[in-house]
């Protein structure tokens, strides 16, 4: 799937857009302007990268593949753009949801080190990326989800208070990741039982709601 700036500048639009570029003073600013940000935003993840590189092979919590400007507070302008573009995508989902006549409910979790059950652990990897904690995406999702009137189930809490508890992981399995990766076994079995209780106490409560109406 093409994205939308590709889709962008090979429309009409676009096409005329760029063929003013060699002639017009004001598009060849505004190209510049974007050439730059694009450049900014790429030094500042190379920048990031450099900055973690001596530490990731040692220091648990970073992971293949994630990303992990996301506990940046306040985020990377490259990652302010990514939460908007997702509350725009959660809020026509749900609008289609419910036009469906369905429920919408929207449950969240974080990565392996968020609910690691050392807390110094933790603390660790949130020093090495210099930020005060690793609740950055879950306070974000929750504003999201209050905005836009979604019902919103944070997994994250009850997996955290599960692994602290028990000092066993939620993530992970043996000869791959430590604490990391995908749910393990333990980790599949609370999220199922929070979201399971959750919309059985919902239902539930809609039950004695119907059932309290008068008849006519």
């Amino acid at each position: 799937m093409r994205s939308f700036g590709e889709a962008l500048r090979t429309s009409a639009l676009g096409r005329f857009w760029y063929e003013l570029s060699p002639d017009v003073r004001l598009v060849q600013l505004v190209l510049a302007a974007a050439r730059a940000r694009r450049e900014h935003e790429a030094a500042a993840r190379r920048a990031e990268e450099e900055r973690t590189a001596a530490v990731r092979a040692r220091t648990p919590g970073f992971e293949p593949g994630l990303d992990h400007q996301i506990y940046l507070d306040p985020p990377p302008p490259v990652w302010e753009r990514a939460w908007t573009v997702s509350e725009r995508i959660l809020a026509e989902l749900a609008a289609r949801v419910r036009a469906s006549r369905a429920d919408f409910v929207l449950a969240s979790f974080g990565a392996g080190i968020e609910v690691h059950p050392d807390p110094e652990i933790r603390a660790a990897f949130a020093n090495v990326l210099g930020v005060r904690d690793l609740d950055a995406p879950e306070r974000r999702i929750t504003a999201i989800a209050a905005r836009l009137g979604i019902e919103h189930v944070p997994l994250r809490p009850r997996l955290l208070a599960h692994a602290e508890r028990t000092g066993r992981c939620v993530h992970g399995f043996v000869g791959a990741v430590p604490c990391g990766g995908h749910w393990n076994e333990e980790g599949h079995r609370v999220a199922g039982e929070t979201l399971a209780a959750h919309l059985c106490a919902r239902y539930a409560a809609l039950g004695r709601l119907a059932g309290s109406r008068p008849r006519g």
